[in-house]
């Protein structure tokens, strides 16, 4: 070898596992962060179930509000922010009344409700043990109090009137924030989203909007007629508590696919505790 020649330049061997260079490698671990960023995002929501939940709540208030306050302007040719405080007093007035019926009035017959659902489950598992179903180890009491429970849980998870106070409390503060001033809160969701999305975020949120308004319009005077006509029919018919079977079910129509089902299955056991 000549003293004067330039030395040889190494040639690149092929890269390594560890190199990030590799368009396979760069792309490998672009799906494994998103992977990784998928699992955070669920254990969020796991740890953060309650708070969504009740910012859920608060939204779904702040559109039966702002709805309200919509409907009522086509009749009262007054200001936003008056409309939206007749409407918010309005519900407070109504969630009150049916606290003070609930807890007042209806404490004794809410008391009579679990004895009566334990005596008609005992006949039920009786009835099932004369047909060799074997049932006779469940214990009705248990069953009721578990099912009682399970339902208290549910109601105070979603944060409806039959869940905890402090929730509601907060959920109609939310709503009431979220319907006084919708567009700030509207513009902070859009600042998180890139610049060119922004147009499209809008147009979806007023048709998000003007959906839900009309959804929860008619949940509301579903859930109404619901609980007026159970109460009337079953007081009717002469069956036990139609006051608080009536309240249960116009509050449980909220609940869409398993709301008429609880509320059938306490008038069925109810019912055919006066007799068949």
């Amino acid at each position: 070898m000549n003293e004067g020649a330039p030395a040889p330049v190494p040639s690149e061997g092929p890269l390594g596992p560890s190199e990030f260079r590799d368009p396979l490698i760069r792309e490998e671990i672009k799906r494994a962060s998103v992977w990784f960023a998928i699992g955070l995002a669920i254990l969020g929501i796991v740890f953060l179930a309650q708070p969504l939940l009740l910012i859920f709540g608060g939204v779904v208030f702040a559109s039966i509000i702002d709805g309200g306050a919509r409907l009522l302007g086509r009749v009262v040719p007054i200001g936003r922010g008056w409309r939206l405080l007749i409407v918010t007093l309005a519900a407070v007035a109504f969630l009150v009344g049916t606290f003070w019926l609930a807890g007042v009035q209806l404490t004794a017959q809410a008391a009579a409700l679990r004895d009566i659902l334990t005596l008609q489950v005992n006949r039920v598992l009786r009835w099932a043990a004369a047909y060799g179903l074997g049932l006779e180890s469940i214990q009705p009491q248990q069953f009721v109090e578990q099912a009682v429970g399970s339902l208290g849980m549910l109601t105070s998870a979603v944060g409806t009137v039959l869940g905890a106070v402090t929730n509601l409390v907060m959920i109609m503060v939310i709503g009431i924030f979220i319907a006084v001033e919708p567009r700030l809160y509207e513009r902070g969701v859009a600042w998180m989203l890139p610049s060119e999305s922004r147009e499209r975020f809008y147009r979806t949120s007023e048709r998000m909007g003007y959906t839900l308004r009309r959804l929860m319009a008619g949940r509301l005077l579903g859930m109404a007629v619901e609980g007026v006509g159970t109460w009337l029919l079953l007081l009717a018919g002469g069956v036990p508590m139609a006051a608080l079977l009536g309240l249960l079910t116009g509050i449980l129509a909220f609940l869409p696919n398993i709301g008429a089902i609880i509320s059938g299955i306490l008038i069925v056991l109810v019912g055919f505790s006066a007799g068949t």
